[in-house]
């Protein structure tokens, strides 16, 4: 069958690498693939799950609009929101253009509204924002470390979920 030695280690060498690959191959596709898959299936649930005592935190910082409207018809429109208690409905709302000036304010303001909302017990907050990208990360950088947080963002006389602020 085999003429010597080397031909056997050859042919059992060849089989070997063959049998070795397979498993690193599917280990691969496992950690890439399936990593990704398991990622979107959690960010899809987080986005749609209200949590056991939810809140809703709406930061309007727009002038010249007013989204009151908007986000009580959007969250009218959902089952899970819809069913949230009006004292767990917060409100952060600017009458006028939000500068440099004005940040520590905010950010008092801010952190008011934040305490009062972990006196209410809330483990999940429905954050509706509309205003400039500074701000956002102030609420984001207040709001991450205390809570669920899932954000919807105004866009076109609507809201959009984005889904959760951190993910894992």
């Amino acid at each position: 069958m085999f003429e010597s030695l080397y031909e056997f280690l050859d042919w059992t060498s060849i089989i070997i690498g063959i049998l070795t690959f397979i498993p690193v191959v599917l280990t691969y596709l496992e950690v890439t693939v399936g990593r990704r898959r398991r990622h979107q299936r959690w960010f899809r649930e987080a986005c749609r799950e209200s949590g056991n005592r939810a809140a809703i935190l709406h930061v309007d910082l727009l002038p010249e609009r007013d989204t009151d409207v908007t986000v009580w018809r959007f969250t009218s429109q959902r089952d899970d929101l819809g069913s949230i208690p009006s004292e767990r409905y917060f409100h952060l709302h600017r009458k006028e253009r939000l500068g440099p000036e004005d940040m520590p304010e905010f950010v008092r303001e801010l952190r008011e509204q934040i305490g009062e909302i972990g006196h209410a017990g809330v483990d999940t907050v429905h954050l509706f924002y509309a205003g400039p990208a500074v701000a956002a990360a102030t609420v984001g950088a207040e709001l991450a470390n205390q809570f669920r947080v899932l954000v919807y963002h105004h866009q076109h006389s609507d809201y959009i979920n984005f889904g959760p602020l951190r993910h894992i």
